[in-house]
């Protein structure tokens, strides 16, 4: 039986002793949603989606960006560029970029 992060059935590879476990894309963009609909409530999410997941090496953090409608009454997506931890899956930055036209 799988559990998080790792598997005795092989599915996401051998594990080798002490190497470090990250979080993949979906869970960084799963931890960004739920972000902002603590944030706003869950109607201030409205057509949540994600334009860009892509992984910095370097630093280690998914970069996500994404839009959604912040009210009911709202005509334009509201966009974010949000950095998660790779690690531990904390949102370290939000950054709020051009409203979509």
């Amino acid at each position: 039986m799988c559990e998080r992060f790792k598997c005795d059935e092989g599915a996401f590879g051998e594990m080798m002793e002490g190497e470090e476990i990250f979080i993949d894309g979906k869970e960084a963009t799963l931890k960004v949603r739920k972000y902002f609909e603590e944030a706003h409530g869950p109607l201030g999410v409205i057509a949540f989606e994600i334009e860009e997941a892509a992984y910095k090496e370097e630093k280690k953090v998914w970069r996500i960006v994404c839009k959604f409608y912040p009210s009911l009454a709202a005509t334009n997506k509201m966009r974010y560029e949000v950095e998660v931890d790779a690690k531990n899956g904390k949102i370290l930055g939000v950054k709020q970029l051009e409203p979509e036209k």
